[in-house]
C-alpha cells in the first residue's frame, strides 16, 4: 500500500516534470536524481548491501524494470499516449509475473490470490477503457502497444528477479527484510537502471525518447521551465525511484509478485483523482465502475 500511494504520487509528478522539462530530460533525470538522494544516506545508514549473488540479482532487477522496462514505457507513451500505454502495462504484468514466477520459482497462486488478480485486472481494465489514444498513426499505435507489452515483461520479470534475490539472500547473509534493506536494494536496481538507460541512449540513439515526440501527451511545448520543473522532479524522484522502489522491495521480501503487482495495478485507477485535481482531468463515469471493482479485489488480497 506504501508503494501504491507513492507511485501514485510519482505518476501525476512524472506527467508535470515532463510537461515542463521535457519527456527526454525527465526520464534520464528521475534516475540519476534518484541515485544521488539515495547513496548519501544508504551508506550513512549502513543499509549498503555488499556486491554478491543477492546485489547482482538486484542489478539485473533494475536493469531489466527500471531500464529496459521504463524505457519502453516512455517510449510507448510518446507514441500512442499514457491511457493505452498505461492499461496494457499494467493489467498485463500480473498474469506474467504469476506464469514466470511458477515456472522459476516454483511458486503457486491459491483461488482467494487468482480471483483478487483478476478482479484488479479487469477492474484496471474498465477503469482505463474509455478514451481514445493520441496515436497519429497505424505505426504509432503498434509501436505503443509494443513498448506497453515489453514494459509489461519488464515489470514482470522485474519483480520475479527481486523475488529470486530474496531467496538468495537467506544464504547470501543479506537482510532484506525491513525499509532500510529496501533502501539499499533500490539503490543497486536504480543502479541496473542507469546502466541501461545510458547504454540505450548509446547504442540506440534513434530510440531516444524525443523521437516523434511532438506526439507524446508528456511533451514540453516550450523551453524547460527550471523553476516549475524542478519539485515535480523532486516528487517524481522520491515516490518513484527512490520511496517507492523500497516500498516495493520491502513488499516483495514477504509477498509473492503476483498478487503484488496485481495491487500495484491499482496506481492508474488512483491517479484518477490526482490528475483530476492537479489538471483538471475529470474521470469517465465508467472509470469510477472500473476503481469499484479493482479496490475490491485489492481488499480481497488484503484479506487473504
Amino acid at each position: 500500500m506504501l508503494t501504491l500511494v507513492c507511485w501514485s504520487i510519482s505518476a501525476v509528478a512524472v506527467g508535470r516534470t515532463a510537461a515542463l522539462l521535457g519527456a527526454t530530460r525527465a526520464s534520464r533525470l528521475r534516475l540519476v536524481a534518484a541515485f544521488a538522494l539515495l547513496a548519501l544516506p544508504v551508506i550513512a545508514l549502513g543499509a549498503l548491501i555488499p556486491p554478491g549473488p543477492t546485489a547482482w540479482w538486484l542489478l539485473a532487477s533494475g536493469a531489466i524494470g527500471l531500464g529496459l522496462g521504463d524505457f519502453a514505457y516512455f517510449l510507448g507513451c510518446a507514441r500512442a499516449g499514457a491511457r493505452l500505454v498505461t492499461l496494457i502495462e499494467q493489467c498485463a504484468a500480473v498474469p506474467i509475473a504469476a506464469l514466470l514466477e511458477w515456472w522459476w520459482l516454483g511458486g503457486s497462486l491459491g483461488g482467494v490470490e487468482i480471483l483478487a488478480c483478476s478482479l484488479c485486472v479487469v477492474g484496471v481494465a474498465v477503469a482505463l477503457a474509455p478514451g481514445s489514444t493520441v496515436a497519429r498513426t497505424r505505426a504509432d499505435l503498434w509501436v505503443g502497444c509494443a513498448g506497453g507489452l515489453v514494459a509489461a515483461v519488464g515489470m514482470a520479470v522485474s519483480g520475479v528477479v527481486t523475488r529470486q534475490a530474496v531467496l538468495v539472500s537467506a544464504t547470501d547473509g543479506v537482510d532484506l527484510g525491513g525499509p532500510m534493506a529496501g533502501l539499499g536494494a533500490a539503490l543497486w536496481r536504480i543502479l541496473g537502471g542507469i546502466a541501461v538507460v545510458v547504454a540505450a541512449s548509446a547504442l540506440w540513439p534513434w530510440l531516444r525518447l524525443g523521437v516523434r515526440q511532438k506526439t507524446s501527451r508528456f511533451a514540453a511545448t516550450v523551453a524547460p521551465d527550471w523553476r516549475r520543473g524542478w519539485p515535480w522532479l523532486l516528487a517524481a524522484t522520491l515516490g518513484g525511484p527512490v520511496l517507492g522502489v523500497a516500498c516495493y522491495q520491502w513488499a516483495l521480501v514477504g509477498a509473492k509478485a503476483g498478487p503484488v503487482l496485481a495491487l500495484l495495478a491499482l496506481v492508474p485507477v488512483a491517479v484518477m483523482p490526482l490528475t483530476w485535481a492537479v489538471e483538471g482531468d475529470r474521470p469517465h463515469p465508467l472509470a469510477w465502475v472500473g476503481a469499484a471493482v479493482a479496490v475490491a479485489g485489492a481488499v480481497l488480497i488484503g484479506l487473504g
